[in-house]
């Protein structure tokens, strides 16, 4: 039989080593890294209001939190391009953005623009 104090000793707890923990944390912090993509998902291109030429707009747009409208009729969002139509090449659209449209909703209208490639496009406010 062993005395109390050499049972003690003998299952005394070990500090654990973190060593192994970090090295495989950093590994994988690593793989992770290494093995992702950094894609742009999509792009909208912005050009300064300065660069163009002064001219009449031929479409005045305003996007409020809740409503679209083009040229003072209201507009739904999946039909802007065709409410906009085939125009010419240097059409201007005038855009003007209330204070609380969301970045996301003034994203999908830029979005939705894009394909007109005869239309410039301006945000103000």
């Amino acid at each position: 039989m062993l005395p109390d104090g050499a049972l003690a000793a003998r299952f005394r707890p070990r500090r654990l080593s973190l060593t192994p923990l970090i090295d495989v944390i950093f590994l994988l912090l690593m793989f992770f890294m290494l093995s992702s993509t950094f894609v742009r998902l999509g792009e909208i291109e912005i050009n300064s209001a300065g660069t163009e030429t002064a001219s009449q707009p031929s479409h005045f747009m305003q996007l409020r939190q809740d409503r679209l409208t083009l040229n003072g009729r209201d507009v739904a969002l999946a039909d802007l391009a065709q409410a906009i139509g085939d125009g010419t090449v240097g059409d201007k659209l005038v855009l003007d953005v209330d204070d609380v449209a969301s970045a996301q909703r003034l994203a999908d209208v830029l979005a939705a623009l894009s394909s007109l490639r005869h239309l410039s496009v301006a945000v103000i406010r």
